[in-house]
C-alpha cells in the first residue's frame, strides 16, 4: 500500500511542477520521503519536520486518497489539516473527507465545519497544465478559517501532544 501511496505522490509531483511558491504534499503514510534516507531521524525528527514544512509553504495540498478508500482522513493527517488551519495555509484536498474511526470528535468537529474553507479537486484527473493554474490560483488566496481562541490551543495543544509523545517513546 505505501508503495501505490508513493505512486500517487509521484504523480501529484509531476502534475503540480515546479511553481514559485512552496507546496506541502500531506499524505495519510508520511510517504512524502524515504525513511532508509534518514537513518538517524527518530519518528519525533520526521513530525517535527512536518509540522515546520507545513508551516513553512504556501499552500497545503492533502492527498486524502489510498488504494482502497478516496478522502480517506486518518489521525495524523488530521492533525496535519489542523497545522494547516492554525497556521492559516490554503488546503486542497483530492476528495471530501472520509474519517477513520481514530480521529477524536473535536478534530473531525473542527475540520468538517470548516470544510467550505477548503478546495477540493483531484488534481490527479487534471492534466499538468490545469493542475498548475489551478495551484497558482489558489495559492494568492488568502485564508481566514475563523479559529476561535479555543480553537487555536485545542490545536496547538494535540500537535505538542503528539510531539511530547514522540519524544518520550
Amino acid at each position: 500500500m505505501v508503495a501505490e501511496a508513493s505512486e500517487t505522490i509521484k504523480t501529484l509531483r509531476q502534475q503540480v511542477g515546479t511553481l514559485p511558491f512552496s507546496i506541502h504534499l500531506t499524505t495519510p503514510h508520511n510517504v512524502t520521503f524515504d525513511i532508509q534516507d534518514f537513518p538517524e531521524w527518530s519518528l519525533y525528527d520526521f513530525a517535527f519536520d512536518e509540522y515546520m514544512n507545513i508551516g513553512s509553504a504556501d499552500c497545503q495540498i492533502v492527498c486524502n486518497e489510498t488504494p482502497r478508500r478516496k478522502g480517506f482522513i486518518n489521525k495524523s493527517l488530521a492533525r496535519e489539516i489542523l497545522c494547516g488551519m492554525y497556521k492559516q495555509k490554503v488546503i486542497v484536498m483530492l476528495h471530501v473527507p472520509v474519517f477513520d474511526g481514530d480521529i477524536d470528535e473535536y478534530s473531525k468537529a473542527l475540520i468538517s465545519a470548516k470544510l467550505d474553507k477548503f478546495y477540493i479537486c483531484d488534481l490527479l484527473d487534471l492534466d499538468a497544465n490545469d493542475v498548475r493554474n489551478f495551484m497558482y490560483d489558489v495559492s494568492r488566496k488568502t485564508i481566514n478559517y475563523g479559529l476561535t481562541n479555543y480553537d487555536l490551543r485545542q490545536i496547538k495543544g494535540r500537535i505538542r501532544n503528539h510531539l511530547l509523545a514522540l519524544q518520550k517513546a
